[in-house]
């Protein structure tokens, strides 16, 4: 896709109003977006079909910056279906990036495994380059599934092979792992992922259990396998967060057997780096999920409902989630942004609130907001990411959408409160048509997730934007702070 952005100079204040930290709030601007992805690398595969709308089509990015230097930004997605995953890397904060193919995934990419999909970033602390991904077979396939680690000691620029932390044959699946460095120990790094029992029917109201790895001598070896919770259905979305203190803490959420029952949102917490951790999980809070649906068309959208997003303020470490709630009494509504915090290390959450600034529209799926990120800047500044349809006209194709930036500081604001996150920045210059969006099993799909992070009080994310034929790419933003 190639969009022709303007300048995106919308500006937006946090917690002038509600203050009590006497100081002023920041002030954020976004930049131009940037498509850092293009023609598919895995053209010469065999696997590759210009015929059924995948090729040439990225979804699901993520985003890390190099804690040594701001920039050195690295992004990766998934390609063409799931045929490989293929990151790209900038070493000048995100003017200039270079695509490379992350290796030994995937069929295209040198595995005997056909697809690979799911990829996380992460930088140690020393400046040494993580990825893990799932490599698994398409649809319902026999074969089996594996959880992934490659590693690059240039920043991106090439990649090692892929070590293996688990596999599995059906009806056991891996799936939906992350990674995550210690930002002050160089050698220690976390992946946690979920392993379903059964998947032979859907991921819904399977049972499972979440799955824990860690190496402690820069990824020479890791550790087996480790579970730490077992419920039905499974949890899913397993993300790792490390705290000032070294305390490492792994949330995840219940799978949605039922659209509209409560699913659990946890967190456990490992004083050790990861060694032992408790019997139970701490619960953030109930969640309810709620099926997204472009304004213009009788289809679906495949969001973030299952999943979510946490960080940490690396001085405080406090605390923030995300994920798509459905905030109505009901079975039945518009899913829409919900925001907790914790300033106890996990222990307690505060109650979820709705925080996305979608106006209130009589037209209900134009009040939708969908696939939520969070992260913490160096300030103290929570950031969060999220789209919808704001500026659609509905019952008229195309289904207009945006992609939008919030933010709040919890020393001059209370977060809690919606008010406290007015003036969003607007991150898309001009809508695009999600209608155009890849079709999956599951409906139309940018990516159960998108990348957000941040260096200093700047923010850096990487979406994805679709558009006709084979136009759909992953774009960069830089959101600064001022």
């Amino acid at each position: 896709m190639r969009f022709l952005f303007g300048a995106v100079l919308v500006m937006g204040i946090a917690g002038c109003s509600s203050g009590d930290g006497g100081g002023p709030a920041t002030m954020f601007e976004a930049g131009d977006p940037l498509a850092v992805s293009g023609a598919s690398p895995f053209q010469e595969c065999e696997l590759f079909d210009d015929e059924d709308g995948a090729p040439n089509r990225e979804v699901e990015p993520w985003i890390s910056v190099n804690p040594n230097d701001p920039d050195h930004l690295v992004a990766a997605w998934i390609q063409d279906k799931a045929l490989g995953l293929v990151s790209a890397v900038s070493f000048d904060q995100g003017a200039t990036w270079e695509q490379v193919v992350i290796p030994g995934l995937s069929q295209c990419s040198g595995s005997d495994i056909i697809a690979s999909s799911d990829p996380w970033l992460a930088f140690a602390a020393n400046g040494d380059l993580y990825s893990v991904g799932l490599s698994h077979q398409i649809d319902d396939s026999e074969g089996p599934s594996r959880i992934v680690v490659n590693k690059s000691l240039d920043g991106g620029r090439t990649w090692s092979d892929p070590v293996t932390l688990s596999e599995s044959d059906r009806p056991l699946v891996e799936d939906k792992p992350s990674i995550t460095a210690d930002p002050v120990d160089e050698c220690r790094v976390y992946v946690g992922w979920t392993r379903f029992d059964d998947l032979s029917t859907s991921t819904s109201g399977s049972e499972g259990e979440v799955l824990f790895s860690r190496t402690i001598d820069c990824g020479q070896t890791w550790s087996e396998p480790q579970s730490l919770f077992r419920v039905e259905p499974a949890g899913l979305g397993f993300q790792t967060v490390v705290s000032p203190d070294g305390s490492v803490l792994a949330f995840f959420k219940q799978t949605q057997a039922v659209l509209g029952v409560p699913r659990s949102f946890y967190v456990m917490r490992s004083e050790d780096g990861g060694e032992t951790w408790p019997v139970e999980p701490t619960l953030i809070a109930d969640t309810r999920q709620a099926i997204v649906h472009p304004p213009d068309e009788d289809e679906r959208i495949r969001s973030a409902g299952a999943l979510f997003d946490v960080a940490v303020d690396r001085t405080t470490g406090h605390l923030a989630a995300v994920w798509e709630q459905l905030f109505t009494e009901n079975f039945v509504g518009e899913p829409q942004v919900a925001f907790s915090q914790s300033n106890d290390g996990g222990l307690t959450w505060s109650e979820p609130v709705r925080i996305d600034q979608t106006p209130s529209s009589e037209t209900a799926l134009l009040n939708q907001a969908f696939v939520p990120s969070v992260e913490i800047s160096d300030d103290g500044t929570i950031g969060i990411t999220y789209y919808n349809f704001q500026n659609d006209t509905p019952d008229a194709p195309p289904s207009l959408t945006d992609y939008w930036f919030i933010h709040c500081h919890p020393d001059l604001a209370d977060c809690t409160d919606r008010a406290s996150w007015a003036d969003p920045v607007r991150v898309t210059s001009e809508s695009f048509d999600i209608l155009q969006a890849s079709p999956s099993r599951r409906g139309l799909f940018l990516g159960d997730y998108m990348g957000l992070t941040s260096f200093g009080s700047d923010f850096f994310t990487a979406f994805a934007i679709s558009g006709p034929g084979d136009e759909q790419d992953i774009y960069f933003a830089a959101i600064r702070g001022r």
